[in-house]
Parts: structure tokens; C-alpha cells; sequence
């Protein structure tokens, strides 16, 4: 049976005491369900690459459209280990799953500083360069995403790998989809003094001379962020019951 304190253990045991152990933290019986390279839960490790090269073509095409307040080489620079942090997703997490590997250290050490260097840009950039709704909108992305890695670590306590592979795959999935409507939000507000695939401005005055949030982008992140939300409470607050699905040798 499952506790609170038994899914605290493993998950305080994985950020830890296991992040240079290249030992799996999944079990060998799940091989079969998790090393399928064209499913889906194999593809989402490619998302956050996605996302490095999204912003990558930031750069390229609107750099006035990055966060004022961070610097740009450093920008740049966690653009690439973005899109490195797909490849090692999916070395660890498909190729390598449930066997003992090298990339299993790579990929949790990258995992936790890139996701710890996001909660600093947001204590660290001041408010004038990232106002406060947008700051709203990237901790509730870095929070959702926390909860599924949550529910990870029960669907493992549990032995419940159809769970986990759903579950999982919205982990790599909510990170990359957040930051990466911001992106194009922040890029679309400001198309028009760029040179880039967006060329129209999102944004119309408002009666005090700002600007009124009406980027597609706004929408599809807050519909996108307030499904997965219920989506996860909708599972934390069901009981766990065994089921058939649930994999045994």
C-alpha cells in the first residue's frame, strides 16, 4: 500500500541521494512498455528540443522579443542545453530505461538544474522586464509540471506503469508547451519590429495606452494549463484500486 511519506521518500531519494546513480529509477519489467521509439511517450523527450530551437529562432529572427532582464549569451547557452536535454531524455528514459546507464545521471543532473534556473530567472528578472502576469503564467507552468513529475514518482511507488507512461509524457510535455506559447507570445507582441515569420502585432491599445492580451497564445496556454490541472487533481483525489492494466511478471 501507498503512503504520502513512502511517495516523499522516493521522490526526496531520486533529487538526491540517486541523481549521479546510473542505476534506472524504473523498474526492467517495464522495458517493453517504455522502448518504443515511435509512441508518444518516446517522441514528448523530443519537445523540450523543440523548444530550444523555438527560441533559438527568437534570436534569430526577434531578439527584442526575449526578456529584457536576462542576458542573451546566457540565453543562447540554455537554448543549446534545451535542446540537449531532449537527447538525453530520450537515451534515459526510453533507450536506457530499466538498465543501468550513464545517461540516467546526465539527464536527472540537466532535468534539475534547467528546471531550477527557470524558478531563479523569475525571483531574479525585475518586474519592468517581466511583468506580473507573465511571471503568473511561467510559475504555473514550472508548478504543473511539478505535479506530474509527482505523480511519477507514485505511479513507481504503485507499480503502475501505464500511469507513469501517461504521466510522464504530460512531465515532458507542460514545460516545453508553457515556455514555449510564452515565446511566441512575446514574440508576437512585438512582430512588428521584427524580421520574422510573425509580422503582425497581437496587441491593441487600451484605453490607458497599454495593451490588451489577445495573442492566440494566451488563450491556448491558460485553456492548456487549466485541463492538465484538472486532469491531475481528477487523479490525486481518485483512490488507487489494483487494476488489470497494472503490469505483473
Amino acid at each position: 500500500m501507498w503512503t504520502v511519506a513512502a511517495v516523499l521518500r522516493h521522490m526526496l531519494m531520486q533529487t538526491t541521494v540517486m541523481t549521479c546513480n546510473s542505476k534506472s529509477s524504473i523498474s526492467p519489467r517495464w522495458r517493453s512498455h517504455l522502448t518504443q521509439p515511435l509512441a508518444v511517450y518516446a517522441i514528448s523527450c523530443w519537445f523540450y528540443s523543440s523548444l530550444g530551437l523555438l527560441v533559438l529562432a527568437q534570436h534569430a529572427f526577434c531578439p527584442q522579443s526575449l526578456i529584457s532582464g536576462w542576458p542573451r549569451h546566457v540565453n543562447i547557452m540554455e537554448s543549446v542545453l534545451v535542446i540537449m536535454q531532449g537527447l538525453w531524455s530520450y537515451l534515459s528514459d526510453v533507450r536506457d530505461v530499466g538498465q543501468e546507464s550513464f545517461f540516467h545521471i546526465v539527464d536527472r543532473v540537466s532535468a534539475i538544474s534547467l528546471t531550477g534556473l527557470q524558478f531563479f530567472k523569475l525571483f531574479v528578472i525585475p518586474p519592468g522586464s517581466l511583468p506580473f502576469f507573465e511571471r503568473c503564467w511561467l510559475l504555473a507552468c514550472l508548478l504543473i509540471g511539478l505535479l506530474f513529475k509527482v505523480f511519477d514518482y507514485y505511479c513507481i511507488v504503485t507499480d503502475d506503469v501505464h500511469a507513469y507512461r501517461r504521466s510522464h509524457t504530460l512531465w515532458h510535455f507542460t514545460f516545453p508547451f508553457g515556455f514555449g506559447c510564452f515565446s511566441l507570445h512575446c514574440w508576437w507582441k512585438t512582430a512588428p519590429q521584427c524580421v520574422g515569420i510573425l509580422s503582425r502585432r497581437a496587441t491593441s491599445p487600451s484605453a490607458d495606452g497599454g495593451a490588451l492580451l489577445t495573442s492566440p497564445f494566451d488563450c491556448l496556454a491558460i485553456f492548456a494549463a487549466l485541463y492538465l490541472a484538472a486532469w491531475l487533481l481528477r487523479r490525486l483525489t481518485r483512490p488507487h484500486v489494483p487494476t488489470c492494466r497494472k503490469h505483473r511478471d
